[in-house]
């Protein structure tokens, strides 16, 4: 039951560092969160080693987190989203996170 409930934490605290913008909060260390703000504007030849980078360093600053793979990417008209597998040190979890381009 324990390692369930730290599974379930883990993968509500990937969301949560998708879902912050690092250094706009103060509370947050500035390693807490993944930097996409910039990126709007931007083509997307640019946006798409960039958001795999950005994201991959924002969960791998998390010691629970082992690995970020499986990328893939969904160009729309105005956005990107990328698919991907988290590896941590409880189970898997799959997420998602676009950006307006």
């Amino acid at each position: 039951m324990a390692r369930q409930m730290n599974w379930t934490r883990c993968g509500r605290r990937v969301s949560k560092i998708l879902q912050t913008e690092r250094y706009r909060y103060a509370v947050y260390d500035w390693n807490y969160g993944v930097e996409l703000e910039n990126l709007y504007g931007k083509n997307v030849s640019y946006v798409i080693p960039e958001l795999k980078r950005r994201i991959e360093d924002a969960l791998l600053a998390d010691d629970r987190v082992t690995a970020v793979t499986d990328f893939s990417f969904r160009e729309e008209k105005d956005s990107v989203t990328a698919a991907f597998t988290v590896y941590t040190i409880f189970g898997e979890v799959t997420a998602e996170r676009t950006v307006d381009i």
